[in-house]
């Protein structure tokens, strides 16, 4: 009876042992209030990171339009005088020589889809034919860059190649002119020969 006694309290103490054994490691409860706060934060940073970025690259679009715009500007002076320039020349030219030119409609398709004739006159001055038979006829030079343009590219070499018809037309005559010349100074120094001897007889 008395080892009984003494192994009850034994077994007892040992389960109370077991169950007020303090843990191997203290955990403590962590919010999410401050990550919150913290990715907020982070957010905010990348934010503002990326609007001075966006604004960097908007201030160098600015420079560059500004750029673009001033010599777009100039060039725009400068294709203005060299068309009304080019356009005073030709006009001389084909007033000098007395020609006019014609355009196939199908090189000035912005002229429009109705335009059945081209030329270019003799006084410089662009002749529009519409297929219902209207009229229209300007100086060349109040016509846009890009019709002044094709039109000089096609009437160039259509004048390069009359000048030099025209030239070779010229030197003919000119040739022709001189040998006449020469006759003529050789029958009026045989005239005046004869003249002259003529005097001398009494």
């Amino acid at each position: 009876m008395a080892e009984k006694t003494e192994e009850t309290p034994k077994e007892n103490r040992s389960e109370n042992t077991q169950q007020q054994s303090p843990p191997d490691e203290t955990y403590f409860p962590i919010t999410s209030q401050p990550q919150n706060e913290a990715t907020t934060e982070m957010q905010s940073i990348g934010l503002d990171e990326k609007s001075e970025e966006i604004e960097g690259k908007f201030q160098e679009f600015l420079k560059a339009i500004n750029e673009e715009t001033s010599q777009l500007a100039q060039f725009l002076v400068k294709e203005r005088e060299l068309t009304k320039e080019l356009c005073s020349l030709m006009a001389q030219i084909l007033k000098n020589l007395k020609i006019s030119f014609s355009i196939p409609s199908e090189y000035l398709t912005s002229l429009g889809e109705e335009t059945k004739q081209v030329r270019l006159d003799k006084n410089g001055h662009l002749t529009i034919i519409r297929n219902d038979g209207k009229v229209e006829s300007k100086p060349l030079e109040e016509h846009s860059p890009d019709v002044i343009l094709k039109v000089l590219l096609v009437v160039t070499p259509e004048l390069e190649r009359m000048i030099t018809a025209y030239r070779r037309s010229v030197s003919r005559r000119v040739t022709m002119l001189e040998k006449i010349r020469h006759e003529l100074k050789s029958m009026q120094e045989a005239f005046a020969s004869f003249e002259k001897g003529g005097q001398k007889q009494p």
